[in-house]
């Protein structure tokens, strides 16, 4: 008997099978190994970390493995406690986590920043407040600053109210104005006949969490991010592809990014179970706003013939020419003004109601283009006019993996894979 077994005492007649088995190992000579001190210390710094979620990794109490860890035989088992921990905290476990933390949250918020890919103008920045059945509140900033515009959604991810307070960044020069000039609201009805973005990712991100596989496409590694050690992913969302960096000590995202028609968008300072006033969800207008009902808008129709009908309506008013972007639609709002400035005669009511129909069709058009993966179609009229009949100004292709063009006439037709224009 080696002078180190006399520290771990035990009863000769117990029947324990823990300690039968423990002085069954210690029959074989194994080295001393670190000292009780040291492993005492390791348990102590595993247990405080990987222990807190209260869950049992072992049925044996600690002070029985302190006791076994006394001895050099002892090691063996409290090798197999640690890899059994380390086995529970894999990036693969922490990333399922995630899903899980969203599935227990009733509400959460975050900071969206989103960037137009290959545009130098500066990024648009929106706070996201989402509750537990899908209604979003989206407030965009200024200077790190609410700036008085907010728009409230249903679950479905369409808009109901459109509210805009002046006062909020209000020069001297417009605060003494009415409240009623100062504040607007935009009042949108419920629309039966409309649907989520098919294909796209989830209106609500709470929602989008708690859809996460089991595992993601692709671990990342580590990264020390925003002052936190982080895990990072890729996962995928119906067709969006998302990189994800997770907290490793709470298993909650810390920044999320993904690309989506010409946009860049990444989400950070994200929260979870924040108490959320029911009335900033409220598809009534606050108290002081002026309210006006949203126009009706004609039925739009979407995808391909939306997309023929829009553009026809767009060089009907531009003299020929396309749009720069069909996603982008600055120019779409801003052509009637573009119009006047050159000269041209203001649009009639007839010309205005084209103009409302046009720009529904190609609102219309995103759930089209956004249930596609990028690399499934491309938009190529920047530059060109009906003139350049035999060009094509977008292509795209079907599920069926047959390709179908629009040319500068504005005629359709199925095209083979080698007419794909390489962009």
């Amino acid at each position: 008997m080696t002078s180190h077994e006399n520290n771990f005492p035990f009863d000769d007649s117990t029947d324990d099978p823990l300690e039968i088995a423990v002085r069954a190992m210690k029959q074989d000579p194994i080295p001393m190994g670190p000292s009780p001190e040291t492993i005492a210390a390791t348990l102590k710094s595993l247990e405080a970390r990987e222990l807190d979620s209260k869950k049992t990794i072992l049925s044996i109490p600690r002070s029985r493995l302190m006791k076994i860890a006394k001895t050099g035989s002892g090691l063996l088992l409290t090798s197999c406690v640690v890899l059994a921990i380390v086995a529970l905290r894999t990036p693969t476990s922490a990333y399922a986590q995630v899903r899980e933390n969203a599935r227990k949250a009733k509400s959460m918020s975050y900071l969206k920043t989103i960037t137009t890919i290959g545009s130098e103008a500066a990024p648009a920045v929106v706070r996201e407040y989402v509750t537990a059945d899908g209604r979003s509140r989206t407030e965009h900033m200024f200077n790190g600053k609410p700036s008085g515009t907010v728009t409230i959604k249903e679950p479905s991810g369409f808009i109901r109210v459109s509210m805009t307070d002046f006062s909020a960044m209000a020069p001297p020069g417009l605060a003494g104005l009415p409240a009623m000039i100062r504040k607007t609201a935009i009042l949108y009805p419920a629309r039966e006949d409309r649907h989520p973005v098919e294909g796209g990712h989830a209106n609500s991100w709470l929602r989008s969490l708690q859809s996460l596989e089991q595992k993601p496409d692709k671990e990342l590694g580590e990264k020390f991010m925003d002052g936190k050690n982080t895990r990072g992913f890729e996962a995928t969302l119906g067709k969006l592809k998302v990189t994800m960096w997770v907290d490793v000590a709470t298993s909650r995202p810390v920044q999320i990014d993904y690309e989506q028609l010409q946009y860049h968008v990444t989400m950070t300072e994200f929260k979870f179970d924040t108490q959320l006033d029911e009335s900033l969800f409220s598809y009534e207008a606050p108290e002081g706003y002026e309210v006006r009902q949203a126009p009706t808008l004609p039925k739009a129709v979407g995808g391909e013939e939306g997309l023929v009908i829009a553009l026809r309506g767009f060089t009907k008013h531009s003299g020929g020419a396309f749009p720069g972007s069909i996603t982008d639609w600055g120019e779409w709002a801003t052509l009637p003004f573009k119009n006047l400035a050159e000269g041209k005669p203001e649009l009639d009511a007839k010309g205005k109601e084209e103009l409302t129909r046009d720009m529904s069709s190609i609102g219309a058009v995103l759930p089209f283009l956004t249930a596609m993966d990028k690399a499934d179609y491309a938009y190529r009229g920047k530059g060109r006019t009906t003139a350049d009949k035999d060009a094509i100004v977008f292509w795209y292709k079907k599920p069926d993996g047959t390709y179908r063009a629009v040319y500068g006439d504005l005629s359709v037709k199925e095209i083979p894979a080698t007419d794909v224009p390489k962009d």
